[in-house]
This record gives C-alpha cells, structure tokens and sequence, in this order.
C-alpha cells in the first residue's frame, strides 16, 4: 500500500510540473529570465581628459598642454616653495628667472622683491636643483595671482607655462600694490640634466615672455 503511494505522489509531482511547463511556454513573460549584464559604457563627462593645473579650464592652456602632450616633450613634476603677493611697489618690472645655486639669489636683489629672495634661500636648494621663479611685476591693488601652471622638456629645452589672475568685479580687495610671484622647485633627477638648458617662458596664449640659456654648475 506504501508502495503505490510512492507511485501515486510521484505521478501528480509529474503532472504538475507539465502543467507549468506547458504554461511557461505559451506565455514567456512569466519566465524570470535572472539578471542580466549590462556593457559599461564610460560618461563622456567623467571620462574627459583633465589638463594638469588648467586653471578654470583656460581653453587656451588646455591647447598648450594638448600640443604638448601629443609631441615627444615630458611633463615635469615640480613643487612650490612659495605662490604669494607681496606688498610694495618695487621692483616693479617682470622677471622670469631660472636659480642653478644658492649663490645665486644675492645677485637677484633689486630685481626681485626681498620677500621672494629670502623664500628662495630659505628653501635650501641642493647641487642639481633649479628653481624657478615667475614674478609677475607690479599691480594696483591685492587680489592678482601668478601661477606656474605647467613646466615640460623636449630634449634641452623646459617650457614654462604661466598664467595671471585678476580680482572679479566682486572681489573686495586692497588699495595697496602688489607684486605677485611663484617660486617653484624642480630637484634633480626630475628632469632630463644637461649642461646647457634653454628655458623658455610662455603665458597662456603661447606670447613667449622670455627665453635664456643657462649653464648647469
């Protein structure tokens, strides 16, 4: 008797999984097809190439990095030793220098303001370091910015890029003048080293500001 019980139990499981065979197939969206997966496709908007120190994504500094991207020249990391304005009208001249020793900065005094030489010297440049100075010169009041955006080398030649920033029509600001600079640090071994460099200086349009040639000690 237990034994045909078995038989029945298992005849009517048969049958019911027909019947919901036969259902599923005359119907097909009551199957659960599970998860799918799904091709990622990168946003366009996160995926964009972001310019190293492109400030406000200047259009005409991201060309220059775009033309020096695509063309043999490397990228050169580099620190700042100080990015400021000081306060004062003298010497009010730009200046773009390029520091190979200590020695240096006491020839640089009336060329530079006193606060830009004593940040230099007190940065302790090592044997093999350059440091490079932007000094942007006289302005009318507070607010103005200098910034070394971006330093690249094609064989024995760095380019300096550097851009100005002015206050906005809301900014509050001072009346003093102002002189404002970037000093920054490329220790050796972040460049390619040869006796013989030529820097050049270039804003953000591509205006060569000035070009020099130095001797390496």
């Amino acid at each position: 008797m237990a034994h045909n019980f078995k038989h029945i139990i298992r005849f009517v499981i048969g049958l019911l999984a027909l019947s919901f065979f036969i259902s599923c197939s005359a119907n097909p969206d009551t199957l659960d097809d599970g998860p799918t997966i799904e091709a990622i496709v990168p946003n366009e908007a996160s995926s964009a190439a972001v310019s190293p120190d492109t400030p406000d994504n200047d259009p005409a500094l991201e060309a220059i990095v775009t033309s020096e991207a695509s063309s043999a020249a490397a990228f050169i990391p580099f620190t700042t030793i100080a990015q400021a304005a000081a306060l004062g009208d003298q010497p009010g001249k730009p200046q773009y220098v390029v520091v190979t020793g200590p020695e240096q900065w006491e020839k640089l005094s009336g060329l530079l303001h006193e606060e830009v030489i004593a940040a230099g010297v007190e940065a302790e440049q090592k044997r093999g370091d350059l440091i490079i100075v932007g000094y942007a010169g006289l302005k009318n009041s507070s607010g103005y910015a200098l910034s070394i955006d971006l330093i690249s080398q094609e064989g024995t030649e760095l380019k300096v890029i550097l851009s100005e920033s002015e206050p906005g029509g809301e900014a509050i600001v001072e009346p003093a003048t102002s002189l404002p600079y970037h000093i920054v640090l490329l220790p050796e071994g972040s460049f390619q080293a040869s006796n013989q460099i030529t820097v050049t200086f270039l804003d953000s349009q591509g205006t060569v500001l000035s070009q020099q040639s130095i001797t390496r000690p």
